[in-house]
């Protein structure tokens, strides 16, 4: 079992602050999201790393990505992240939270 590697803090991205201002405080999303907050605190490699093959074009290109990581939340969303380093610590930058759907499509998955 691996040792957890707790994060000092939390980054996210202008994309994300869009879509999450949006959301009311009380929501069962909303409340799922601070979860994962919290699990990124106490380790940067919480979620499942994507394989870089399968990196989204629009990631690559906005985020300049060497590693991506998604966190699973209730009723399908996704919350897609990165880690970078500052002061020789891991950060979490957090990119999105996608629906099923979106993540499907961002990811150029089939959804039928």
């Amino acid at each position: 079992m691996k040792k957890p590697k707790p994060a000092p803090y939390i980054k996210v991205s202008e994309d994300f602050i869009s879509s999450y201002s949006k959301l009311s405080e009380n929501t069962y999303l909303c409340q799922a999201i601070e979860s994962c907050k919290e699990q990124l605190k106490k380790d940067v490699c919480a979620g499942r790393k994507i394989a870089r093959k399968k990196f989204p074009k629009e990631y690559v290109r906005k985020y300049g990505l060497t590693n991506l990581w998604k966190l699973n939340l209730p009723l399908g969303y996704r919350l897609t992240y990165t880690i970078i380093a500052e002061e020789s610590l891991q950060i979490p930058v957090i990119l999105e939270v996608l629906d099923h759907k979106k993540y499907n499509q961002r990811f150029g998955y089939r959804s039928d």
